[in-house]
C-alpha cells in the first residue's frame, strides 16, 4: 500500500494577514491529515478519499470565506492614501535649519546627560509627545517627571550621549533623522520616591547598541514629536541589546532579563496598572493629557493598532 500526500494551493487576494494564516493552517492541516489518516489501495477506495478531504476542508475554509469576501470588497491601499501622522507634515518648506536646530538641542547639556528638564522649555510645542517601542505616547511634563525620578545625575554622573548622523527625512522636511550610542557608569544608588528599596550601585560600565531617533519640527520652530526607533544592532555593547531607559536598567540589574519587546503582554499590563496607580514612573500619558493629534490607542508595548 502506498500513502499519497495532497497539497493544497491557493491564491487570495486582499485577504488580511490573520485571514493568511488562517487559510494556511487549514491547508496545512488537511495536507498533513490526509498525508497521515489515508491509504489509497485501489481506485476504489479512492471515492471515500475525496469525500474525506472534501470534509476535511469544506468545514474549515467556510469559516474564512466570509472575512475573504468582506475584504474583497475594500479597495487596496495605495501610496495617495492619507495617514494620521501626516499631520506632521506641513506645506513648503521649513524657513530654518532643522539640521542646524537639531544638532543644537542635541548640544544642550542636559540632553546629552539625559537629565531631561535642564533642556530649556522654549524648545517644545505644547502638543509634544514622546514615542518609543515601549514607551508612549508621553507629554513632556510625563516624561520629565520620571525622568528626574529616576536622578540620572546621581545615579549616572558620567552618562553622555554621543548624537551623529543628522539627516532631512527625503519625504517631510521638518524631520531630522540621526544616531545616537549612550556610555556611562552605573556609580550612584537608586531610591525610587515612595518605595523602601534601595539599589546600590554596581559600578558596572554600560555601552548601549547604537539606536536611531527622530525629531519633528513645526513651522514655528518647535519640537512637537520625537521618537526612539530603537537598536541598530542588538548585538552591539553591554546591555543585552536593550537601549535608553531599559539600556540603563540592565546595567543596573533592574528587571535584568526582562525583554521589553512590543506585544509583551506581562510589561504591557504593569505599565497600565502604573499608569492606573499614578506611580512614580509612567510609561505614557493619561488619555486626558494626550493631545488630539495623536491617533493610535496602542500604549507602552502595545502593538500597534493602526
Amino acid at each position: 500500500q502506498k500513502r499519497r500526500t495532497t497539497i493544497y494551493t491557493m491564491t487570495i487576494t486582499n485577504a488580511s494577514s490573520m485571514t493568511t494564516i488562517g487559510i494556511a493552517a487549514v491547508l496545512a492541516a488537511a495536507s498533513m491529515h490526509l498525508a497521515q489518516g489515508f491509504t489509497v489501495p485501489a481506485p476504489s477506495s479512492r471515492v471515500r478519499v475525496n469525500q474525506q478531504r472534501q470534509y476535511v476542508c469544506s468545514a474549515a475554509l467556510a469559516a474564512v470565506a466570509k472575512e475573504i469576501e468582506e475584504e474583497a470588497s475594500t479597495p487596496p491601499s495605495s501610496a495617495s492614501d492619507p495617514h494620521w501622522m501626516d499631520f506632521l507634515k506641513y506645506d513648503g518648506k521649513p524657513t530654518f535649519d532643522v539640521v542646524a536646530k537639531t544638532q543644537q538641542l542635541t548640544s544642550e547639556p542636559g540632553y546629552r546627560a539625559f537629565d531631561l528638564s535642564r533642556i530649556p522649555s522654549d524648545y517644545y510645542d505644547p502638543e509634544y509627545l514622546f514615542r518609543g517601542p515601549a514607551v508612549g505616547p508621553i507629554n513632556r511634563e510625563d516624561l520629565d517627571a520620571t525622568n528626574k525620578r529616576i536622578d540620572m545625575p546621581k545615579i549616572f554622573p558620567d552618562l553622555k550621549r554621543e548624537p551623529f548622523g543628522f539627516a532631512v527625512d527625503p519625504e517631510n522636511p521638518y524631520r531630522v533623522l540621526y544616531f545616537e550610542r549612550w556610555t556611562y557608569t552605573h556609580m550612584g544608588d537608586y531610591t525610587l520616591n515612595g518605595y523602601p528599596i534601595t539599589m546600590p550601585a554596581t559600578n558596572e560600565y554600560g555601552k548601549q547598541p547604537l539606536m536611531t531617533f527622530s525629531v519633528n519640527w513645526t513651522p514655528e520652530g518647535k519640537i512637537i514629536y520625537s521618537c526612539l526607533g530603537g537598536a541598530v544592532d542588538r548585538f552591539e555593547g553591554n546591555t543585552g541589546g536593550k537601549t535608553a531607559v531599559f539600556g540603563l536598567f540592565e546595567t543596573m540589574g533592574l528587571l535584568k532579563g526582562y525583554n521589553f519587546h512590543v506585544g509583551n503582554k506581562a510589561i504591557g499590563i504593569g505599565q497600565k496598572f502604573n499608569r492606573l496607580m499614578n506611580a512614580a514612573l509612567q510609561a505614557f500619558s493619561k488619555e486626558a493629557d494626550i493631545p488630539s493629534w495623536w491617533k493610535s490607542k496602542a500604549r507602552g508595548v502595545d502593538v500597534n493598532d493602526m
